[in-house]
């Protein structure tokens, strides 16, 4: 694969923070009409094996890609400890002004709780959005067995615990299903939906995910065999395709 151009950037908050990201372009001069902002997991990062095969992917059909941390350990960055979901939101809102505002076409990715990051932030400059097994209804997602608290903090066991604030988890009790689906209608921009198939611990079932309700133009597509990372197998591929073959129609 064709080696693609890239540059590390950052951007102040307006609560003394940076955000650290990278734009992956898919002309050496720089001038694509069209941008893909990704928007990572709970946990997650930038640079997970889901965001930097799309960082070369997607670039190859013309468009940038440009991709940055919630959080992380460099300096002035937020610590995931003091995120919400209100800071994420806040975030992408930031990096759509100063990284995609020149673009004539704006699409958006989410994956897990990078899709309710996204809608928070209500982007109606976006063309498009593809939300990758997004979460949907978060009092459900938070109530999971996989949450736990212990001495006063409050955190998920997944192998490493992942210590959030009471702070985060008292914010989720805002968006149940209702209040997910009035965000959908309130947007109002196209969304497809990729759910993963093989329902494992994270498998969100349909009903769960729609996020789409605002918008005649909506898609639903399930990779069978994809756990919730896309990591099984070619499943990867499976998701790139759709979701090119979404932003296509725009």
């Amino acid at each position: 694969m064709k080696s693609v151009r890239e540059e590390k950037w950052t951007l102040p908050t307006d609560d003394g923070h940076l955000i650290y990201g990278v734009t992956n372009y898919a002309q050496e001069s720089g001038n694509a009409d069209k941008c893909i902002v990704i928007v990572h997991d709970l946990s997650g990062d930038r640079d997970l094996y889901r965001y930097k095969r799309a960082a070369q992917f997607f670039p190859a059909r013309g468009y940038d890609v440009v991709r940055f941390n919630l959080y992380s350990w460099e300096e002035k960055a937020r610590r995931l400890f003091y995120c919400t979901l209100q800071t994420h939101a806040d975030d992408v809102r930031t990096v759509l002004k100063e990284k995609a505002s020149d673009y004539k076409k704006k699409f958006l990715i989410g994956h897990s709780y990078g899709g309710p990051s996204i809608m928070v932030a209500q982007p109606r400059q976006a063309t498009a959005l593809s939300l990758w097994d997004p979460s949907f209804d978060l009092p459900r997602i938070w109530d999971a067995d996989f949450l736990r608290q212990k001495n006063g903090v409050t955190y998920f066991d997944w192998g490493v615990w992942l210590i959030v604030s009471q702070e985060m988890v008292s914010e989720s009790r805002l968006y149940d299903e209702k209040s997910c689906l009035a965000l959908s209608e309130s947007l109002n921009v196209p969304i497809q939906v990729i759910s993963a198939g093989a329902k494992d611990q994270f498998f969100i079932h349909d009903k769960h995910s729609y996020h789409s309700a605002g918008h005649p133009l909506n898609e639903r597509k399930v990779v069978d065999g994809a756990d919730h990372c896309f990591n099984n197998g070619d499943t990867c591929d499976t998701l790139l395709d759709y979701t090119a073959e979404w932003f296509e129609r725009f």
